[in-house]
């Protein structure tokens, strides 16, 4: 199964640059991407410049969250000069506000960061993000209800993803909505959507004494017309004796 959002490459480094210059200065520093499409491929150019009296030898230009590949950067950047890095931005797992931080690793480990802003436009929207289990005991039935849709009014249909159909059982029904209060969606409007009866058992036995019983999943789900996004939900609970 595929992670939206919560799942990154990381590497995480952290830059305390006491000089009121940097040594590799970006611009513009963050970039900001605006609004972007859940699901899309952008192709993103960071242009800096070394402001240093000497070259700078790179051994790597790395992503320290998920959706960055195919860096394209010059092995060594001259001194007062500029530079630019090129890379592909793949937001399929990716939704809402976003920032995504890229570090160039000099031959001696030094990092110098940059960091790229924008907003992913979710393709389809739920009314419940999180499924709370509770306390749970092994064989029981939990039962949801909710809605979907898209923000831009197309229809669609959902289904489960094959790991997911393990503990779940899927129905939707098609529905017109009302989306205009995110807190209160009703089913009194003219916006097409799908209301979700999603139901879980898990026959598993409950972790024995000492282990970890909480509980956090991912309910993955795909839509045949629109393909190329993760739609995930994020289940919590905790396992009962």
């Amino acid at each position: 199964m595929k992670t939206i959002i919560f799942a990154t490459s990381l590497v995480f480094i952290s830059v305390f640059n006491v000089s009121a210059t940097p040594i590799l200065a970006f611009s513009p520093e963050p970039l900001n991407l605006d609004t972007i499409e859940q699901g899309s491929s952008q192709s993103i150019t960071l242009k800096g410049f070394n402001n240093s009296k000497h070259s700078i030898h790179l051994e790597d230009v790395i992503s320290q969250n998920v959706g960055g590949s195919n860096y394209e950067f010059p092995p060594t950047l001259a001194p007062q000069q500029n530079f630019s890095i090129k890379f592909q931005l793949n937001t399929e797992h990716l939704e809402g506000p976003f920032t995504h931080r890229v570090v160039l690793i000099e031959t001696d480990g030094t990092p110098h960061v940059t960091q790229i802003e924008g907003v992913v436009a979710s393709k389809i929207m739920f009314s419940q993000r999180i499924l709370n289990l509770d306390y749970y005991k092994s064989g029981e039935e939990r039962q949801w209800e909710f809605y979907a849709w898209n923000p831009k009014g197309h229809n669609f249909e959902l289904f489960l993803d094959s790991i997911a159909q393990k503990h779940f059982k899927l129905h939707t029904q098609k529905v017109k909505l009302d989306v205009n209060n995110p807190e209160k969606i009703t089913e009194s409007g003219k916006t097409p959507g799908l209301k979700l009866k999603l139901s879980y058992r898990n026959n598993e036995k409950a972790p024995p004494a000492g282990a970890l019983k909480s509980i956090r999943n991912i309910v993955g789900f795909y839509s045949p017309q629109f393909p190329g996004i993760a739609v995930e939900l994020f289940m919590v609970g905790y396992w009962q004796d």
